[in-house]
């Protein structure tokens, strides 16, 4: 119960150890059963995107864009929804470590930009272009990479003191 009260309070500074390794723990724990549970509600969606993409011919990437769009709009609402659930669990996570890097925390919402513009367009009954997509998920994948492998502030910072030292004391 401690670790929950940790976790959820986001009360001070996380390095990138505990940061990488929770991560890693959810990742297993929460996302590869989604994507097992997503594979056996729809084996012949994914099937199809993998045969296209598989394709070598010229124009292979609008047949891409084209089986994309068909088959975005057959996934599950569940699976949206709980994606997004998903996404607000690690919440916290950037948090703590934004606080370790005494940067702005606001930059934590970035990371529900991608799932929150996938879920609201799947729900409008709209796709949103692949184009689009991979543009929105850029500053995602830059978050990520930085909140992984940016060492936090050395000493304290406006956040509290720098966990690193902690442990040494």
């Amino acid at each position: 119960m401690e670790f929950l009260k940790h976790y959820f309070l986001c009360d001070h500074r996380m390095n990138r150890k505990p940061y990488i390794l929770i991560t890693i723990l959810s990742a297993f724990l929460f996302n590869l059963p989604l994507q097992i549970m997503m594979q056996r509600a729809m084996p012949e969606k994914i099937e199809s995107i993998k045969h296209v993409s598989e394709q070598k011919a010229q124009g292979a990437i609008s047949i891409f864009t084209e089986a994309y769009n068909k088959e975005v709009n057959k996934i599950p609402k569940w699976f949206l929804l709980v994606s997004f659930a998903y996404a607000l669990l690690l919440l916290p996570l950037s948090i703590m470590r934004l606080k370790d890097l005494d940067y702005p925390l606001r930059l934590s919402l970035l990371s529900l930009i991608s799932p929150a513009a996938d879920v609201i367009t799947h729900l409008r009954g709209t796709t949103m272009p692949l184009a689009l997509n991979v543009v929105i998920l850029i500053p995602v994948i830059i978050l990520s990479f930085f909140l992984t492998f940016k060492r936090g502030t050395k000493g304290p910072n406006k956040y509290g003191p720098d966990p690193l030292e902690e442990k040494a004391a």
